[in-house]
């Protein structure tokens, strides 16, 4: 056993190894996940900073508008419920004051989301440009995780070629995180729909943004046929392009 023991350790580290890449790799693909969410408009910020820039405005003009009211209602839940009270001017006023200081937050804070920084670098970038630069990233990322699969199966396939014996492989098993129980005990049909989720999840989503940009490009064809030949001309001449 103890001659086995090296090949054992190979295949642990391996494993390990395998497993710290694609947690960083999962990480990233977050980060960028959701700084291009924040860059995408309208996103949550510019959804707050409308409806206080309609709740501010309403109590500015006095209007009576029908959409005053879940503007002021959604003011209120924002901690503003001190807007309409005219028995106080001066609690009256210092909301006012708050609010609109929340409201120049919310508009620097939506400028900067459109800004990436990258750590330790200080290279600052575009969001846009995340587009480009993640999928370029992730080609690299994903040949070092094939790398790093492909020296662990090699590792698992020497060390099952040196095994003494049936407890040795029994104990390879257990080094790998989606190995098969043995004897197949406690597998259950959920496991294997998991798995097979994973893979199609990612095409599926592909899928439905071709279809809604493909809707999305007909719909706007449709309308410009009514409104704007040059516009239409213009999206038929992008469409050639994509």
């Amino acid at each position: 056993m103890d001659e086995f023991r090296p090949y054992l350790d190979a295949v642990t580290k391996s494993g390990d190894r395998t497993r710290t890449f694609i947690y960083i790799l999962v990480i990233i693909n977050f980060c960028i996940l959701a700084a291009v969410l924040n860059g995408i408009a309208p996103d949550w910020n510019d959804v707050r900073l409308e409806r206080l820039n309609k709740a501010l405005d309403c109590l500015m003009t006095a209007s009576q508008d029908t959409t005053c009211k879940p503007a002021l209602e959604y003011a209120n839940i924002r901690g503003f419920q001190y807007l309409t009270d005219t028995s106080n001017k001066p609690l009256t006023t210092e909301a006012l004051r708050q609010l609109k200081k929340r409201i120049d937050h919310y508009q620097d804070k939506s400028v900067d989301e459109n800004a990436f920084q990258i750590p330790l670098f200080n290279v600052l970038l575009d969001v846009n440009d995340l587009w480009v630069l993640s999928g370029l990233l992730n080609c690299y990322l994903m040949f070092f995780v094939v790398g790093c699969l492909e020296r662990e199966y090699e590792d698992l396939v020497l060390a099952v070629k040196y095994a003494p014996d049936n407890k040795a492989k029994e104990i390879l098993l257990t080094t790998q995180m989606l190995a098969k129980p043995v004897g197949n005990l406690g597998r259950l049909p959920i496991d294997k729909l998991f798995k097979v989720s994973i893979m199609i999840t990612p095409l599926l989503l592909h899928a439905k943004v071709v279809y809604e940009f493909i809707l999305a490009k007909t719909v706007l064809k449709e309308r410009l046929m009514h409104e704007d030949p040059v516009a239409l001309h213009a999206v038929a001449s992008v469409g050639q392009l994509c």
